[in-house]
């Protein structure tokens, strides 16, 4: 019973380090964004400021790659808009990526700490496999 509930401690400190690098990974792709958008901001408004047609798609051609990363990156901050309507904050996405690495360091020690704990465990439980395995056969042969 020990032995499943280290496993099951371990399984869950597993489940939470995944999803708090998720968060982390989601936090810093929405700062990466934010600073995305102000270093393309300039090409988007470049782009939108040509009113020749032909000028504005030799522009478009040019700087396509961009112009397609923009889209990408208001996107995403679309997306990620609090309810309202405004985005959260760098402070505050650091804030939080500060409080998900530390739980995330947490769970990893309380893994290792499972780990090592059912590792002994294990090595109790063959140790008793193999005693009482060997048990039976000296019983046998004191009988002869």
């Amino acid at each position: 019973a020990k032995i499943d509930t280290l496993q099951e401690q371990v399984e869950i400190c597993d489940r939470n380090i995944s999803f708090t690098t998720a968060e982390i990974e989601s936090r810093q792709s929405i700062i990466n964004a934010i600073r995305d958008y102000w270093r393309l901001k300039p090409i988007m408004t470049e782009y939108r400021n040509i009113y020749d047609s032909k000028a504005k798609e030799l522009f478009y051609v040019e700087n396509m790659a961009k112009i397609d990363e923009y889209n990408s990156v208001i996107a995403l901050l679309n997306a990620n808009k609090l309810p309202d309507g405004t985005l959260p904050g760098a402070e505050r996405l650091n804030a939080e990526i500060n409080e998900y690495k530390q739980s995330r360091s947490m769970n990893y020690d309380n893994k290792d700490r499972a780990k090592a704990e059912l590792q002994k465990y294990r090595v109790l439980m063959d140790n008793v496999r193999t005693i009482t395995k060997d048990e039976p056969n000296k019983a046998v042969s004191m009988d002869r």
